[in-house]
């Protein structure tokens, strides 16, 4: 006979409610701190804008994948089943764990970049737009394809992002949107050669965490050399001599946030639900772009609020349908594959 089922108490409920309400606040917390923080580090400091002039997107990535390198050994210290790391594993795959860690790298260095040509509201809407490269990429790569509705709704997604952006403004350059047009495609090709890698990880072990390990340690080599070979090299130590105090507390603020919120977003992801990660991830978007267009972007065109309410409408249908397809698998279905 199977064992039976233990019955939590009443204060395991609660316990158990608490922390879960508790790991959610501070995920919130750390994921809309994190975001203004960094704005603000890389706005310049003059008579247009008030912000660090931190404007080094190379070097503040470098450190802040050393804190997610840091934070992937932790987390393979709290969960030991996933500390699957060999050099057999990085010898068999070490060609799309390579490819990867660029794609992962570019997609961080390149959103950090558009921080300083643009304004906040305008990056989050613009990497909310990650659906569509994602199912592009998909369908090529994977060789998947997704009902009308997903399809519509990403579009509308899309269309809804272009009238939000307020073209002409101080808060919007061209070099800007190139920057985070880029880390949004970056963004939508890293889940599809993660899937693709991770399609055999009960054989290869090449779960989440193991592939953000990977990448953390590969992405550091990549920014190094970058760094080296970029302008930054001589404008940071100038940085450093001129604000030591600020600048080394950009650095130790953004890199522990950052290692915080990897291991936070881990425990999240064990206690919530599907249903609960969806909905906590558009409230989280919501209340980043509504605060940001209303206090620091200052969006007041009607065209950009309509575009918002557009934006937003779309977002939530997409959600559903995606937690539809999470959930219940029938709105994702396998393209025929050519004989």
């Amino acid at each position: 006979m199977d064992a039976p089922t233990p019955v939590e108490s009443d204060f395991d409920i609660g316990l158990r409610r608490m922390v879960e309400a508790f790991v959610t606040i501070t995920w919130l917390a750390l994921n809309l701190g994190l975001n203004f923080f960094n704005k603000w580090a890389f706005t310049p400091d003059d008579e247009n804008f008030d912000g660090a002039g931190f404007t080094f997107p190379i070097f503040f990535t470098m450190w802040n994948m050393g804190a997610s390198f840091l934070g992937a050994n932790v987390l393979m210290m709290l969960a030991p089943s996933t500390r699957t790391i060999s050099l057999r594993q990085f010898s068999e795959h070490k060609l799309s764990l390579i490819v990867l860690s660029l794609v992962f790298v570019t997609n961080i260095m390149t959103n950090n970049a558009s921080l300083v040509y643009l304004g906040l509201s305008i990056n989050q809407v613009m990497k909310c737009c990650v659906p569509l490269p994602a199912i592009i990429f998909s369908y090529l790569l994977e060789k998947k394809s997704y009902p009308w509705e997903m399809v519509f709704a990403v579009f509308v997604i899309a269309f809804g992002a272009a009238l939000c952006v307020p073209f002409g403004s101080s808060s919007v350059t061209s070099y800007g949107m190139l920057l985070v047009i880029i880390s949004t495609t970056m963004s939508g090709l890293r889940p599809v050669i993660s899937a693709l890698l991770m399609s055999g990880a009960r054989d290869s072990g090449l779960s989440p965490i193991p592939l953000l390990w990977y990448d953390s340690l590969i992405s550091i080599v990549v920014l190094l050399v970058v760094f080296l070979l970029s302008d930054e090299r001589t404008a940071v130590p100038a940085y450093f001599a001129a604000h030591p105090s600020l600048g080394t507390a950009i650095i130790l603020t953004g890199s522990s946030t950052a290692f915080l919120y990897n291991v936070v977003t881990f425990y999240l992801i064990k206690l919530t639900s599907a249903l609960n990660s969806t909905v906590l991830g558009n409230v989280k978007t919501v209340l980043l772009i509504l605060a940001a267009a209303i206090f620091f972007d200052q969006i007041s065109s009607v065209v950009n609020w309509i575009g918002y309410c557009v934006f937003f409408g779309a977002l939530f249908v997409y959600s559903y349908l995606n937690y539809q397809q999470k959930t219940g698998a029938r709105w994702l279905q396998p393209a025929a594959r050519k004989a």
